[in-house]
């Protein structure tokens, strides 16, 4: 997983074409010090635009290229995101983290199982972890 930071120095309204400037060089360097066959970029700002690539073969013997469309794995990885957002969501007090699960999975038994229980898997019901529920509302 290769995570790059973007920030911004007053040049708000700048365009897709200034993120692919300023990012394909950090992106390819990495990849390069990384040494990873390939990777898909996608990059959504609120001031910029938004810009995706990709880089490198999705397939080290056919040599076939990577490209945007191309579906990838990446694991457990959606952990951190999922966690992420929930705790940012949290900060911003639309939800709190000794809130229930429940209203989130109606019709789904969640045991009493708690937010901050389900971010540190002691919610003690694997369909959390593991992929069991449906997308939440």
């Amino acid at each position: 997983m290769l995570a790059v930071g973007v920030w911004s120095s007053g040049v708000a309204g700048a365009s897709p074409a200034s993120l692919e400037v300023i990012l394909r060089p950090v992106v390819t360097e990495q990849m390069n010090r990384m040494q990873g066959p390939g990777l898909i970029v996608s990059v959504q700002t609120p001031d910029r635009g938004s810009w995706q690539a990709a880089f490198g073969v999705s397939d080290t013997t056919t040599r076939v290229p990577m490209d945007i469309a191309d579906h990838v794995r990446v694991g457990s990885i959606t952990k951190s995101f999922t966690a992420t957002v929930i705790l940012q969501l949290a900060q911003e007090g639309r939800l709190a983290l000794d809130d229930q699960l429940a209203p989130y999975f109606p019709g789904f038994n969640t045991n009493g199982a708690t937010i901050r229980q389900a971010l540190q898997l002691t919610s003690g019901d694997r369909r959390l972890h593991h992929g069991g529920f449906p997308s939440m509302r």
